[in-house]
């Protein structure tokens, strides 16, 4: 009984230590999302990890699975340790039900370690829902062995949700060289619109402001009336004293000349007068009727 037991045992401890030395020995390949949630139309970047398990590896070949509501767009390779591309990321058509991104290449030299970058793929969110994104079981790892021996592989998945927006705005991106040259490659990066908050303002201030200056505006052609009244009123004024003045003028105009008629008048009748006072008399007479004229023209023109 004891022997039976103890050979159990050591059954169990034998499939232990096997699939120990299985699961320990296997690389593994991943592939990581900082966000478990999305936004549609929005670009999803998904680095793809080797983690070696102490083991020395030189060339990959990787099979990416992904659900149908996202879209392969690009990859970014700047920090793989891929040295030489056989084949670098592209969707394949292999399986019709279940297309695919494939990649194939190599590390001179060999490398071992963990989260060793393998390739950036960047995915579009095209439906809202659940999305997954997995290594497919035919992948490859080689070793670094001289004879292209395949390690053993533990392949891994990621799943993120994939949420509703209002609107989106997609902006393409260029990249610049050092030599400031457009590089061949781009990105299309895309910004999620926020519904719009509506913020009611309080305009009080508003009305305040145009208050016053309409009172401004009203006070200012107060006094250009005013002014322009006050202008007028100077005129009539003036106009009536000069009319005064006329008046005045011209009666004492007429009394100098009634008081010149009446001498002359008298000078008409006395018979003492030559000949020649006669005629200065009558010259004189003649300038002042001249000069009446004069005035009374002078006069009609003031008026």
């Amino acid at each position: 009984m004891f022997i039976i037991h103890f050979r159990v045992v050591l059954c169990l401890m034998n499939i232990f230590v096997f699939f120990s030395v299985d699961i320990t020995e296997a690389a593994v390949i991943e592939p990581k999302i900082d966000s478990k949630e999305v936004k549609k139309n929005e670009f999803v970047f998904v680095p793809i990890y080797l983690d070696t398990q102490f083991e020395e590896i030189n060339a990959v070949e990787v099979y990416v699975n992904f659900s149908d509501n996202l879209v392969f767009r690009d990859y970014l390779d700047g920090k793989s340790i891929i040295t030489h591309w056989i084949e670098k990321p592209h969707f394949q058509y292999s399986d019709v039900r279940r297309p695919h991104i494939v990649f194939y290449g190599m590390v001179a030299g060999g490398i071992s370690g963990k989260n060793l970058n393998l390739v950036d793929v960047v995915f579009e969110s095209k439906e809202n829902g659940k999305a997954k994104i997995e290594i497919d079981e035919n992948s490859k790892i080689l070793l670094n062995d001289g004879l292209g021996t395949k390690t053993k592989l533990i392949v891994l998945s990621q799943n993120f949700n994939i949420l509703e927006i209002v609107g989106t705005h997609l902006i393409k991106i260029k990249a610049l060289d050092k030599a400031g040259n457009f590089m061949e490659k781009s990105e299309i990066v895309n910004i999620s619109k926020e519904p719009e908050v509506f913020i009611e303002r309080d305009y009080t201030l508003y009305f305040l402001i145009l208050f016053i200056l309409i009172l401004l505006l009203i006070i200012i052609l107060f006094f250009y009336l005013l002014n322009h009244k006050v202008e007028i009123i100077h005129k009539e004024i003036k106009k009536e004293k000069l009319n005064q003045i006329q008046i005045s003028f011209r009666q004492h105009i007429k009394e100098i000349l009634m008081d010149l008629k009446r001498n002359i008048s008298l000078v008409d009748k006395d018979p003492k007068l030559s000949q020649k006072e006669k005629e200065v008399y009558k010259e004189v007479r003649n300038i002042l009727e001249e000069a009446e004229k004069k005035i009374d023209e002078k006069l009609k023109e003031l008026e």
